[in-house]
């Protein structure tokens, strides 16, 4: 006897075990990316939101402070040789007695430059080695550290909670504290973090420590009482209003990029994805503002080697992306081939055939595949391409940041319409919804569609 009954898809597949598959789509992956990375707009949008990293250790017992670049992660000494962990040199502060201590930075000759302070100090305490021992600003001095509206320059505004500080347009000198402070010879030993937002037109800073009486209106460090220790970006400790004394080495100004991998991952077949540039840092810094590119599970994206950060899509041996400048690199070294430069408002086409183990980008603006002429580079031909390495599995990547906050960048894996053609042969990172597997019913007795009779099975169809 034939039962016939009209069910929802959805529930006929269940009663009938159907495995279709339906595969979520491929977005940036929320727990597989760099410090200070954002995602939003479902993880598809990718944004720096910590810019340049600069680390402040204090020990109140040893009283001493260190400073650190989080990039370069040497402590106001050249190749570790200032350690907090081991209270080796830094810079002596003694001369504070016994005073509360608050969080301070000074700045001259900036207009438009903005720094955001953080007593949690996660980055820092995460990645920033030579820490053992230490604990954040917050967790001793109690609440959130902000900056402090009573004090400060009247030249600088504050915002976002008062986290964030900004020097105003053609600002002189000018100096802001933390809202907290911690006294000198207690047994704490402690670290804030300050990230500066955007470049402005100098960036010339102090920032360390300061007593509550200290003047605004001079740069921390540079008055000529001793109620403040500050180090000055280009290498020197001050107080009193000259340099006196510590281990002595200029931030490292080089710039480092973040980065994060897709979900999902491809070890073969040919696939492409795209990169919508929506804005780009106003870093002087080059190359890791924004990028794009693929990498392999293993690439660095932390922050956390001793000795040279390469946190930037190419900087080791197992990815290769593409900067700003248009450079593609791999192993930190270019591969020799430039797209041209990459500029905000553009979208940026990878694409991978990882059969025969090869990568192209495409650059809209010379309507060029790996800044070459089409009868040298073509993907779909297999003419030209990078020789990536084979029989690996590739995730794609995207990263920001450098100097300054400010760059984002928006991928599109297939879910929409790509903005530019794909090669013939080539298909999604993610194929569209309607080619992806499915499951279907079908039978001897199939003469009405979504009717079940005894003799029908199921299949999952590609």
């Amino acid at each position: 006897m034939m039962r016939r009954l009209i069910l929802p898809l959805g529930l006929l597949l269940a009663l009938l075990g159907c495995a279709g598959a339906f595969a979520q789509p491929t977005t940036m992956n929320p727990s597989d990316k760099g410090p200070g990375i954002t995602l939003s707009g479902g993880n598809l949008t990718v944004t720096d939101t910590l810019g340049r990293i600069y680390c402040i250790a204090v020990d109140m017992s040893a009283k001493r402070i260190w400073s650190s670049d989080f990039y370069n992660q040497n402590w106001t000494g050249s190749s570790n040789t200032s350690n907090p962990s081991s209270n080796s040199n830094g810079y002596d502060i003694s001369a504070h007695g016994t005073s509360t201590l608050y969080p301070a930075i000074g700045a001259f000759n900036s207009s438009g430059v903005s720094y955001r302070i953080d007593g949690d100090a996660s980055e820092c305490l995460t990645h920033a080695g030579s820490l053992s021992g230490f604990v954040s600003w917050n967790s001793v001095a109690g609440g959130t550290l902000t900056w402090d509206s009573a004090k400060k320059n009247a030249n600088i505004t504050l915002s976002s909670s008062d986290a964030i500080a900004t020097w105003s347009s053609g600002a002189g000198e000018g100096t802001v504290m933390g809202t907290t402070g911690i006294a000198l010879g207690s047994s704490n030993k402690v670290v804030y973090q300050v990230m500066r937002q955007e470049q402005g037109t100098a960036q010339s800073h102090y920032i360390g420590v300061s007593l509550s009486t200290f003047s605004t209106a001079d740069r921390c460090g540079e008055n000529s009482s001793a109620n403040s220790s500050c180090y000055y970006y280009s290498g020197s400790w001050y107080r009193n209003g000259s340099a006196s004394g510590g281990t002595a080495t200029r931030w490292d100004e080089v710039a480092y990029g973040r980065f994060g991998r897709s979900t999902t991952s491809k070890s073969s077949g040919k696939h492409c994805f795209e990169a919508n540039i929506v804005s780009i840092s106003s870093s002087t810094a080059s190359n890791t503002k924004v990028n794009f590119g693929i990498a392999l599970s293993t690439a660095d994206l932390t922050n956390n080697s001793t000795t040279q950060l390469r946190s930037y899509i190419g900087g080791d041996t197992n990815a290769y992306g593409v900067g700003e400048d248009g450079t593609i690199f791999n192993n930190a070294a270019t591969t020799g081939i430039d797209i041209g430069s990459v500029v905000a408002g553009q979208t940026y086409m990878s694409c991978g055939d990882f059969d025969a183990d090869k990568y192209w980008v495409y650059n809209p603006v010379t309507a060029q595949w790996n800044g070459d002429i089409i009868s040298n580079q073509n993907p779909a031909t297999g003419t030209g391409g990078i020789a990536i390495t084979a029989g690996q599995t590739w995730f794609a990547a995207a990263g920001v940041g450098s100097h300054d906050a400010g760059s984002q960048v928006v991928m599109n894996f297939g879910a929409t319409a790509f903005s530019n053609s794909r090669p013939s042969g080539f298909q999604a990172w993610d194929p569209p919804a309607n080619t992806r597997s499915r499951g279907l019913i079908w039978g001897a007795n199939d003469n009405f569609p979504g009717w079940v009779d005894d003799d029908d099975r199921c299949r999952v169809a590609a």
